[in-house]
This record gives C-alpha cells, structure tokens and sequence, in this order.
C-alpha cells in the first residue's frame, strides 16, 4: 500500500487505542495480567476459565474439546465463550506462554479497531468526506452496543456485521467481483464460526442474499454458482463446528428459553442507567438486558433531521432501480431476523402488550439461541449507520456537517459517559481470597476436587467456584463446579446422584477432595460417623478426604474448636420402634416425596406436606413413619420453609411443609418391605397420618451394584415377567412382577438374576405394589405384593448381552428363573 492508502488505517488503530484506554485502561492489554477479568467476577471470569483449562487439556477431537472442567462431562471452548479462534491459535503456543496468560484484552481492542475499519470502507465507499469519514468512524467505535457489550468479548465482534453490510451494498463489476465478494462473506461467516454463534446466525444470512443480490439484481454471477457458493459456505460451517465440537457433542437446548430474553420496544432510547441525560426506563423483566440497544442522545437528536432530509432527497429524485432491488432483498434477511430478536412476546417498558402464536420450529430455534434480543443489532447497525449516512450525504455545506457532527459527538460521548467509566479494573494477577499455600497443598494429593452442593456457583461464598477453579487450573487438577453456556443436565444429574450415593453408602469418589459449608456438612455424615474420612477448615470452608490420606494442614485453636463444634451437631435420626397405632387419614393431607432413597443402614428423603384442614402448620413436626405389617417405627425429620408451597395453597402460614432428613435402620431387621408414610403432628399434640401405597426394602439401595452369584434353576414354573428395560447411560431400569402359587408372597426377596457366558451376577430389588396382577390369578396370595423395581450400575459388568431372570426366596426356599428378556451393554 502506499503512504496515502495506510495512513487512514494507521488513525483508526491509534482513536481505538485512546477509546479502549478511556474504556478498559492499557493495562489490559498484558497477557499477565489476569487480575480485571477474574476480579470482575462471572462472565469474564468464565471466559478466563474456559481458556486456561482449555489450555492444559490434552489435543483431542473435537478439537475444542475442555477435559476438566465440569467434571466429568466436560465442555467446549465455545461454551465458555472463550473465542475458540484465538483459544485454538495460542494453545499451539501454550508452553512458551506464562502461567498467568490473557489474550481478551488485545482481542476487545482489535474489535474497536475492525470496527472502525469497516466502518470506515462503508464511508469511503459512499463517497464520503475524509473528515467527516472519521468523525462518523468515532460515533462507529463509541456506539453504546459496543461498549456495553464488553461484558461478553466474543460479542464484541461486531465488526463482523459492519464488513457484512459493506460487502453487501458494494456493486460488482464482473463475475471475477461478485465471486471475489461471495468468497469474503464465506469467509466472514466461517471466522464467525470461531468467533460465537449469534454473530454466525446474523451474518450468515447475508450468504444467501448476497450472492443472489448480484445474480438478481446485477446480473453478475449465475444462479449456479450463487446455490453452490451458499452451499460450500454452510457446508462448511458445519463442518467447522463438527470439528471443534460445537456441534453433535453438547446439549445445546435450553427449554423455556425463547421470550424471556425478548427485545423491548423502548430499547432504542431507553440507556439502562447509562445515561447523563435520559432517565432509565422500566423492562418487563431484567433479562431483557440482553436487547440492550441505546442510540445514545447525540444520534437521538439527529434522526429527526435525517427523516426530514430522507423524504426531501426520496421527494425530489428517483431511487436507482438497482438500489432498490438490493434494500427489498436486504428486508428479505433484515425483517424475520428482527422479529425473530424481537420474539412473539411484545413488550414496551414494564408491559406486556401482547403475545401471538408461532410455529413449534421457531420456539426451538428460540429456546437453542435463548438470549435472541441479541439478533437486534442487525437492524441496531441498520439504522445507526443510516441515520449517520443520510445527514452526511445530504447537500448540506460540509462545513457546517462537520461542526454539526462534532458537537452531536461530544454529546453522544459526555451522554455515555458512564459506559466508558464505570469499570475500575484492576492490574496485575488474580490473588483469590483463599490460602492458595493450604489449598495447593491440598490439591496436590488429589486428582479431582468436588465443591459441594455440586455443580453449584456458590459453595460459601457468591462465586467461589472461579476461586477453585483458578486454583484446579493452576494445579492441573479436573473440577466439578464451572459456568457453562450449555449444561449437561443429564450428566450432572447422574454424577450428582452417584457421589450422593456413594457417601451415604460410605464410598468416596477415589482420588477425590470435597469442598463444602457447615451448612451441607449433613450430607457427609455417614463417612464422617464411620470414621473414614478426615476433615479440616480451610478459609471457612470444610475440606473432607479419605482418612488413609496424610494431609499436614496447620490448623487454629479456633478452627479446631468450630470443627468440633460442627460435628457435635451431626446427630443422625433413627428409626425407633413405638407402641402407638396409626390410622391413615386420605383426603386431609397432600404430600409429594422429591425422593426416597433406601441405603445399606439408612434412608435418604426429602418432600413436602400439608394438613389442608390448617390454616398454620409454623409449629407442626413432620415424622416419618415405617409400617412392618402391624409393628410401627417413627423418626421425626427436618422441617424447612417451602415458599412454593405457601403460593400452591395461598396461604404463607403454610410455608412449614418441607422435610428431609438422613435416618438410620439399624433398629429394622434388614430383608424385610414395610410401608412407608407420614406423620404430622401440631403443637396441641393433634396428630395425622398419610400412608403411600409403595414399600421398600430395608438394607437394599436406590441403584444398586450386580455381585457374582451361584444360581439353580427351579424344575418348577412361576409367575415371571418383565415389564420395562430402561438403560440410560451406566444405570438399568427394570420393572415388573414375579410371582409363586406355593408360597405366600408377602416379604418375599426377589433378587435379579443376569446371566452372560454362563456367568451369573444378583441384584436386589425394590419392591412395588402391583394391585393390577390380582386379577390375573386369584390362587396367587398376597399378589399386590409381587411387583418390584430395580437401578443398577453396569461400569463393572463386561460388555455384552445379558440374560434377566429373578430368584424369590422365602423361608428358606428359592425359586430361581430365567425370562426370554435381554438388554446389552454396548
């Protein structure tokens, strides 16, 4: 390039320069300094995160692939928003980088710069004046969208949209031209394709209009290699998130996602609190913070004169014919993008003015993307660059244009003002509140660190998981507890009820250290009684371990003391045997258990209760009653507020209704169904009883692992059949009944039986009352007792099929069977 030709360029970089200082300071810019993105907190911290776990996991397919974090699902570099472009660039470098190494401050600044520059070949393009070229670049580069976007980096890719509309509204010369301007865009939507998946979804539909732009309109490029150049582009952007991961490897659905992140119809003026002159304006809810779309005032003021000077300028000449073609096929792209943004939930300030159908396809689409008021900015581009262009274009003295502009400018930047200053962040690297010294000390013994509740972004203190996480980032460790753009609901749900499991059966996840508050403390309690974990106070936070594990952890007088003081605490509940006789009551009471898990020693329960004869149950006690045949056992729960359930019945006095509580068996013989119900009981004594129609086993789990067993197959037919094969990921389902004419079926043990290469494992079930088989055979005694239902982990069994049958045993007796049902482990 010659002189002339790069000195604008040079311009752009050096005003972008002095806007992002003015906007994040210079200090952000150093690739050690961590500090402003992990102080802030959330967002930044998450696109921290995501790179530097990205950058320790091992080169793998996808290629985006995030080993350890959200362990054990893991995720992707692109649902961290991360910049998977720059994320996949200097992992190839990542041994050469520092510990502590950022690349999102030089990314936000080249946003400003492309911003500019492409802004500036609109300009250009329209013949504008090269003083007020910059000008209008300055009002480009400030636009509130831009600045306030700065909480997501990878959304400030804006520019992206700006290059979009610039190789759209260039007319091409040749068939060489329009090829040359459809291979841009391809590659545009493909950069975007690293980038983030909003900006691919508003720029792609430019690779559909452009190229048939210059086939409709200026005849340029047939109709051909318009279909084969918007095939190759989307053929290959799937192909790029296929292999990246973005795509066939995550749940990317968000149900219940599509209007609640809906655009409102005051955005345009309304700054959200950042404003000197304009007041902030009432949403319908906060999420509609993502349809952020200020003018800002000096644009405000202007768009009634460049109305004017449009209608004079359509009033006094004729359109090119060409133009017009271009802005209807533009519309084409422009319309449904906007009113897919907008979403069918219309609102203005805090109102809801009204909502209307649509189509299942779109609400899916909706519910993928979520936060669709994002897709505004289209049309935010749209008309900010057309109410800049107009005033610019009229035949207006440019002299006056220019002091017009320039006054217009400092009052659209002194009326944002806030936007430019509230951030104060900070330099250097990230100190986490926390004893990085202990904490390292600690993680170093373990493989996976599991702050508990799991999954959670809160385990004391708000948003500590980025504390650990910094620190499992440091040490190479995986770590449950992460932000992701897309959740594994699945997943998490599994992993969480296979640790729950395994600690109230007294079995640690191996090679692992849990994290957790005096608060959740409770859930620990079996390992904690047994004795075979040990546990110290770190920074307030309880730190649990296996008890083989030598741990040198210096600990205060006061720590100690707390800790002590905890575990008194930890008294568990159990089953004790009364004398009382319960009668259920059936329509006084509504109850619903969120779960029931029988364990080896103990029953894990948690649920909801209410007298609908009360009017205040604050003082009520909720019991849990077993029913052995005519022998009763109670233990009384945890009572807690449930504010659901004070809505449910519109009543707050009835808010006292959630239970939940650990309580041991050992007073219950194990092997024996009893029935299961609950007790309530009023400060004047007033007690009632609900008993469920379902039984449990005592000593038999909720998910169960199969054993090696010897097996003899009875001579003699039974009553046998499988209802239901359920496998989801490492657990089995099975449900059905089973049945024996000679003997009393009532407290029969049933135990599944597979069979595989004529090896045998068992597994005990649950059992369930089948009311529906006592039709079936009346020589059958207590049938309703023949139902059962089982969970089983399948991780230790080999790969293959498998053979079910059942064995009853009865006073002594077994009757084994095996049924024509199979289900295979893959």
């Amino acid at each position: 390039m010659t002189n002339k030709t790069y000195y604008p360029y040079i311009l752009i970089i050096i005003l972008s320069l002095i806007v992002y200082i003015f906007t994040y300071g210079f200090h952000t810019l150093l690739p050690s300094n961590v500090g402003w993105l992990l102080n802030a907190r959330h967002d930044w911290g998450q696109h921290y995160l995501g790179w530097a776990f990205y950058r320790n996991s091992n080169w793998t397919f996808p290629l985006g692939t995030i080993s350890d974090w959200y362990y054990p699902m893991g995720t992707n570099v692109g649902l961290t928003d991360s910049i998977p472009l720059l994320a996949l660039i200097f992992k190839l470098f990542s041994p050469v980088l520092g510990n502590d190494f950022q690349y999102f401050g030089i990314w936000l600044l080249s946003c400003f710069i492309l911003n500019g520059v492409f802004a500036y070949k609109i300009f250009k393009y329209l013949n504008i004046n090269i003083v007020l070229n910059f000008i209008l670049v300055l009002f480009v580069i400030t636009n509130p969208v831009l600045i306030y976007r700065g909480l997501h980096p990878a959304l400030c890719a804006q520019w992206l949209i700006l290059a979009s509309i610039y190789l759209y509204i260039k007319e091409p010369h040749s068939n060489k031209e329009a090829f040359s301007l459809s291979f841009k865009q391809s590659i545009l939507i493909l950069l975007s394709g690293l980038i983030h998946p909003y900006l691919t979804f508003i720029v792609a539909g430019f690779a559909i209009i452009l190229p048939f732009k210059n086939f409709f309109v200026y005849k340029s490029i047939s109709i051909k290699k318009a279909l084969i150049t918007t095939l190759i582009t989307f053929t290959l952007l799937i192909i790029n998130w296929y292999i990246v991961g973005l795509i066939g490897n995550s749940n990317s659905e968000v149900n219940n996602g599509y209007g609640l992140y809906s655009w409102n119809f005051n955005s345009f003026f309304n700054p959200d609190g950042f404003s000197t002159f304009l007041p902030q304006l009432k949403q319908v809810n906060p999420a509609q913070y993502e349809g952020y779309s200020y003018l800002g005032l000096g644009m405000l003021i202007l768009i009634p004169f460049s109305i004017i000077l449009l209608v004079y300028r359509i009033s006094i000449s004729k359109i090119n014919e060409n133009n017009k073609k271009s802005f209807y096929l533009f519309l084409l792209w422009l319309i449904p993008l906007t009113l897919f943004g907008i979403t069918n939930n219309i609102t203005y300030n805090d109102k809801e003015i009204f909502t209307y159908p649509i189509p299942d396809i779109f609400i899916k689409l909706g519910n993928i993307f979520r936060a669709t008021s994002r897709f505004i900015w289209l049309l935010y581009y749209t008309v900010f660059l057309s109410i800049l262009i107009i005033f610019a274009k009229s035949k207006i003295n440019n002299v006056v244009k220019i002091v017009t502009f320039s006054i217009l400018l400092c009052i659209q930047l002194y009326d944002t003002k806030t936007l430019f200053t509230f951030r104060n962040l900070k330099n250097g690297g990230y100190q986490p509140p926390l004893t990085e010294e202990k904490w390292t000390q600690v993680f170093k013994e373990f493989d996976h660190i599991i702050p508990f509740p799991i999954y959670e972004w809160k385990t004391l203190n708000h948003y500590d998981y980025q504390d650990f996480g910094y620190l499992a980032a440091k040490n190479n460790k995986t770590i449950t507890n992460a932000y992701v753009a897309r959740t594994n609901t699945e997943g998490e749900t599994e992993f969480k009820n296979k640790v729950i499991s395994n600690l109230y059966n007294n079995k640690l996840e191996p090679n692992s250290v849990y994290i957790t508050s005096e608060e959740n403390l409770k859930n620990f309690i079996i390992p904690i009684l047994s004795k075979s974990v040990k546990i110290v106070i770190i920074d307030n936070y309880f730190v649990i371990y296996p008890a083989n594990k030598h741990i040198n952890i210096s600990q205060s007088i006061e720590d100690k003391n707390r800790l002590d003081k905890a575990l008194t605490k930890l008294k568990p509940n159990t089953f004790i045997k009364t004398k009382e006789t319960f009668v259920p009551v059936k329509d006084d009471i509504d109850y619903y258990f969120e779960y029931l898990e029988p364990n080896t020693n103990f029953i894990n329960l948690k649920g909801w209760v209410v007298d609908k004869q009360s009017n205040n149950n604050m003082k009520d006690s909720i019991y849990i009653v077993l029913r052995d045949k005519n022998d009763f056992y109670i233990s009384k729960t945890d009572n807690y507020l449930r504010n659901d359930i004070g809505l449910k019945y519109n009543n707050k006095n009835l808010e006292n209704a959630g239970f939940e509580s650990i309580i041991l068996t050992k007073n219950l013989s194990k092997g024996i169904s009893v029935n299961y119900g609950i007790l309530i009981k009023t400060a004047t004594g007033l007690k009632k009883y609900v008993e469920t129609d379902q039984l449990i086993t005592i000593g038999n789990n909720a998910i169960e692992n199969p054993k090696l067993t010897q097996v003899n197959l009875s001579t003699d037919p039974f009553f046998l059949s499988i209802d239901k094969i359920e496998i989801k990921k490492n657990i089995v389902m099975i449900f059905g009944w089973s049945a024996n004419e000679s003997i009393d079926n009532e407290n029969v043990k049933k135990e599944i039986i597979l069979l595989k290469d004529k090896t045998f494992y068992k597994i005990n079930t649950n059992p369930y009352k089948r009311d529906d088989v006592v039709s079936l055979n009346r020589n059958l005694k207590n049938a309703n007792y023949s139902g059962f239902i089982v969970n089983f982990y399948i991780d230790d069994l080999p790969k293959g099929d498998y053979k079910i049958g059942i064995r009853l045993t009865k006073d002594d007796k077994t009757f084994t069977q095996m049924s024509d049902k199979t289900f295979t482990i893959k």
